[in-house]
């Protein structure tokens, strides 16, 4: 009985070892299966990770990208309009402007002016802007009318330059004037209606030169 217990015991222990030798064994395997995958792992990780990177990037820089600036390019019409609307509001306009409005009027609305550059005031009262409707009422008026009116504006213009000059001959208490006054006739009242003048002289000169 003693020697059967002794060689089931050792049996045992035989079968615990091999067991244990067997365990080990996988566990071996495992361990070195794993470390063989361990680097494919990583890389996959790697690809992951760089792969949402750039689909984040994407992402950011096609909600954030500036939508293309498309600047409209104006048709001669509205070209035309913007530049008529400038100078009936009396704006300044340039000289490549004002020959793109001659221009214009010309392709646009075929309406030629002759000396379209010297006629400038002649242009914007036809247009509807300043001397426009004082225009009208010469307009229709005969050659021999506007050219009388022609010479009275010489005389006006001349009269006003002597008065500046010698305000004197045409105000005999000028010395006793308040300085004011004084300055207001020289350098305000009488400047302007030269300028009046030589522009409403120009419009009839004009009329008869698109006649």
């Amino acid at each position: 009985m003693t020697f059967q217990k002794k060689d089931i015991h050792l049996k045992t222990n035989n079968l615990q070892k091999t067991k244990n030798k067997q365990t080990y064994t996988k566990h071996k395997l495992k361990i070195s299966t794993f470390n063989r995958k361990k680097p494919q792992r990583f890389f996959i990780w790697i690809l992951i990770i760089l792969s949402i990177g750039i689909g984040t990037v994407y992402l950011i820089s096609r909600f954030t990208e500036p939508e293309p600036i498309t600047i409209p390019i104006p048709s001669d019409t509205e070209k035309l309009q913007e530049l008529i609307d400038k100078v009936v509001a009396g704006v300044l306009i340039s000289e490549i402007e004002w020959k793109d409005l001659c221009r214009l009027l010309s392709v646009v609305k075929n309406i030629d002016i002759n000396s379209c550059d010297e006629c400038r005031n002649y242009t914007t009262a036809l247009l509807g802007g300043k001397h426009g409707k004082w225009m009208q009422e010469y307009i229709d008026l005969p050659d021999k009318n506007l050219t009388k009116g022609i010479k009275s504006f010489d005389k006006q213009i001349q009269l006003h330059i002597d008065k500046i000059n010698n305000p004197k001959k045409y105000y005999p208490n000028w010395d006793n004037l308040n300085p004011l006054r004084k300055n207001h006739l020289i350098n305000t009242k009488w400047k302007k209606d030269i300028k009046r003048q030589r522009e409403q002289k120009e419009i009839l000169e004009c009329i008869l030169k698109n006649r």
